[in-house]
C-alpha cells in the first residue's frame, strides 16, 4: 500500500481516537477536582477512570485499530527512502493517539518475539520507536527499547545488529522529547543503564537455578 493511504488513514484514526478519548479525559478532569474531597478516594478516583475506560472500548477500541495499520506501515517504513522515512515521521508527531500507540505497538512486538525465528517482530518494534521519534517523553521510550532488547535476547536473537540497522533509518536531530537523537539513542543503547536494569529483573523473575 503506498505511503499517501498509509499516512491518510493515519489521520482518519487519530480523529477517531480523539473522539473516543474525549469522554475519557472529560472524566479525568471532573474526578481529579474531587480526590481527597467529601470522602473521595485515590482508590474511587482509579475505579471511576477505568469504568470509564472499559466503557468506551466496549464500543471502540481505537489502538488495536492503529496497530492494525501499524502493522503494514512499520515494515514498509524499514524499506523506505531517507525521504519518505522523514514525512511519516513529521506525519505521527502531531497525532497524540498515534503516538501513544507506536510506544504500544513496541511492547506488542515484544510480546510476539516468542523463539528465534520472530526476528521481524523485533524490527518492527523498533521501526515504530524510530516513527514516534521520542515525540513525547524519551523514557517511554527507552522503557520499551529494554523490553524489545531483553524479549530477543530471551529466545535467542541477538539484536544488536537490529538495533544499529533501524538507527541508521532514524532521525539524526534532537528530538521534542529528549536531548539525545534516536539514532544515537538505538545506537549506543547496549551501554544504557535502563536495558541493565531490565536484564536484572529477568533474572530474578524467572528465579534462582535459571539459565
Amino acid at each position: 500500500m503506498e505511503f499517501a493511504v498509509l499516512l491518510r488513514q493515519l489521520d482518519e484514526l487519530e480523529e477517531r481516537y480523539q473522539e473516543w478519548v474525549g469522554p475519557l479525559n472529560r472524566v479525568i478532569r471532573e474526578c481529579t477536582f474531587r480526590v481527597n474531597r467529601d470522602g473521595y478516594t485515590p482508590a474511587d478516583f482509579e475505579r471511576d477512570v477505568r469504568a470509564i475506560k472499559e466503557k468506551q472500548r466496549a464500543r471502540y477500541d481505537p489502538y488495536q485499530a492503529i496497530y492494525a495499520l501499524l502493522d503494514e506501515l512499520c515494515p514498509a517504513y524499514l524499506e523506505a527512502p531517507a525521504e519518505q522515512r522523514a514525512v511519516v515521521r513529521a506525519a505521527v508527531s502531531d497525532k497524540r493517539g498515534v503516538s501513544s500507540a507506536l510506544l504500544g505497538y513496541a511492547y506488542r512486538a515484544a510480546e510476539r518475539v516468542r523463539s528465534s525465528a520472530d526476528r521481524e517482530w523485533l524490527r518492527r518494534g523498533l521501526a515504530a520507536i524510530s516513527i514516534e521519534n521520542c515525540g513525547r517523553d524519551y523514557r517511554d521510550v527507552l522503557l520499551a527499547l529494554a523490553e524489545l532488547c531483553v524479549a530477543a535476547e530471551e529466545v535467542g536473537i541477538e539484536p544488536r545488529a537490529d538495533f544499529r540497522a533501524v538507527s541508521r533509518l532514524s532521525s539524526g536531530e534532537k528530538p521534542r522529547g529528549g536531548r539525545t537523537s534516536v539514532r544515537q539513542m538505538l545506537a549506543r543503547f547496549q551501554s544504557y543503564g535502563v536495558l541493565k536494569e531490565r536484564r536484572e529483573r529477568e533474572k530474578r523473575e524467572k528465579g534462582p537455578g535459571c539459565a
